[in-house]
């Protein structure tokens, strides 16, 4: 029922919709916390909703495959070519946008989509208890995580990709990223507390995109 509502909803405004996923903010303006599970909160919601789902962060992991990078080395490399956030960043925002002007719905797991595509957004935070998010990387699933022994280790780990992420932004280059700040989640739609099961985080997700389109 909760799904049907939101796909009506969609169709009678006749425009799509984007619903992006974030990583709630690190207290001490530190970035945003990585581990949160977010894109598998995203690919589901899009599944029930018959949209698409999209990840930047697996674009920015695939270009540093190209490059024959792990993602420290190309978050530093990054650092050194601010092309290449640019890059992702403006194909991205092209990608959703054409997406809505179809009339379609389309989900993403992102740190900047939130600040850099204004109408047509539901904007939702993740949140999840530190020790479920540093088991995730405690055996290098995903690539270019590191193998990590400790909880601890783990945990700085993610910390630091956070604070060097928040800090690349901070200092970019580009016009296009000076009013971001990764820490500044004011005026987002609702968090999502993703410590449970996957099931009850959806349905977490879903009232707040109904509450959002449903008027």
């Amino acid at each position: 029922m909760l799904v049907e509502e939101i796909k009506k909803a969609v169709r009678d405004r006749k425009k799509g919709l984007f619903v992006v996923f974030t990583s709630k903010a690190i207290p001490g303006g530190k970035g945003i916390k990585h581990g949160t599970g977010r894109s598998s909160i995203a690919k589901k919601v899009a599944e029930r909703l018959g949209g698409e789902f999209f990840s930047t962060g697996q674009v920015f992991r695939d270009k540093a495959k190209d490059l024959g990078f792990d993602i420290n080395e190309m978050q530093a490399y990054a650092k050194e070519h601010p092309e290449v956030d640019v890059e992702v960043d403006k194909e991205s925002v092209q990608h959703v946008k054409d997406v809505i002007n179809a009339g379609k719905i389309i989900t993403a797991d992102s740190n900047l989509l939130p600040y850099l595509i204004k109408d047509d957004v539901v904007k939702i935070v993740v949140d999840v208890d530190d020790d479920i998010r540093v088991k995730r990387v405690m055996n290098g699933a995903r690539f270019g995580d590191k193998e990590l022994k400790t909880t601890e280790d783990a945990l700085e780990y993610l910390d630091s990709r956070s604070d060097s992420e928040q800090e690349r932004y901070r200092t970019h280059p580009n016009e296009m990223y000076h009013d971001i700040d990764l820490n500044n989640q004011t005026g987002f739609h609702g968090v999502v507390d993703n410590s449970g099961e996957l099931e009850n985080s959806i349905n977490q997700a879903l009232e707040i995109i109904k509450k959002k389109v449903i008027q």
